[in-house]
């Protein structure tokens, strides 16, 4: 199957008459593109998901082997890793209040990534489950995910000490992405489409 979170791979149990239970795996790896984090360049963000799924589902015409509408309750584990490698060296810093820049060529990358944590995402859907073939059927549905974002932390690669020019532009656009970030809402639309082949 596919959801907003990448595709998914899985198996689906039968309870009984009217209720299933779905586990199921999804992977996602891309490029989010650049931003402004107010350094002298734009920066490339990554991002990296891992998770594993749990759903129970209800189907409301009493018969999981039909085409039909459901509601479904789900439990998902995962990892959400976002990050950006930053060339220090390719970068100009301003020295304030002194209306000049200077570089640090000699600067090793900094990374910015989001906190290694495993997230419980509950999330609660309505669905329609379609027959296609004696053994084949779709389940589609669209519901909401209550979902907090990780915040992102800093990491030189040397143990060297950096600048403190660098430093403080460094730590001025991590507390911008983080701020920007605790503005997002913590409810998500969910939406996934499923094709299941019944043995």
């Amino acid at each position: 199957g596919v959801y907003e979170k990448g595709p998914q791979i899985g198996a689906q149990l039968k309870l009984n008459r009217n209720s299933t239970l779905l586990f199921s795996l999804s992977y996602l790896d891309l490029t989010l593109g650049e931003y402004d984090t107010g350094l002298s360049k734009k920066i490339p963000f990554n991002l990296s998901y891992k998770g594993g799924q749990i759903e129970y589902s209800k189907y409301l015409n009493n018969d999981t082997d039909k085409t039909g509408n459901f509601v479904t309750l789900g439990l998902e584990i995962s990892r959400l890793d976002a990050s950006s490698i930053i060339r220090l060296s390719d970068l100009e810093f301003d020295l304030s209040p002194l209306p000049i820049t200077a570089t640090c060529r000699t600067c090793k990358n900094y990374i910015l990534e989001s906190s290694d944590q495993l997230r419980f995402i509950p999330r609660i859907a309505i669905g329609r489950q379609y027959k296609l073939g004696s053994n084949v059927f779709m389940k589609t549905s669209i519901g909401v995910q209550y979902y907090s974002l990780p915040e992102i932390n800093g990491k030189y690669e040397s143990e060297s000490k950096l600048p403190f020019y660098v430093k403080e532009e460094l730590l001025e656009a991590q507390k911008k992405i983080n701020q920007h970030l605790q503005n997002f809402p913590k409810i998500y639309p969910t939406a996934n489409i499923y094709f299941i082949y019944k043995i």
